[in-house]
């Protein structure tokens, strides 16, 4: 038998849900809803990966030929250094 009738009419429960509190929707610290905490926590799972998939994807545009025009403009090199590196860059 799952449970037992006590003497004052109350019910205990002897199966390991009810002694593992937070599974089946009890609160969390007494006062947090478990269903809510379980929510939160799959929303801030699937936004922390959207974010992870922005970030990575906004990192990968340069090209070598754009970093080359980039120091160029800046005045890193001058033009037969540049002009040099972009047919070497080229092929």
């Amino acid at each position: 038998m799952r449970e037992m009738l006590l003497a004052a009419g109350e019910w205990v429960a002897t199966d390991a849900a009810h002694r593992n509190p937070g599974w089946r929707g009890e609160p969390l610290f007494g006062f947090v809803p478990m269903p809510m905490v379980w929510n939160f926590v799959a929303v801030l799972l699937v936004a922390l990966i959207f974010w992870w998939l922005i970030r990575s994807s906004q990192k990968g545009g340069e090209t070598p030929l754009d970093l080359l025009n980039r120091r160029y403009v800046s005045g890193e090199m001058d033009r037969k250094t540049y002009l040099q590196m972009k047919e070497d860059i080229s092929g």
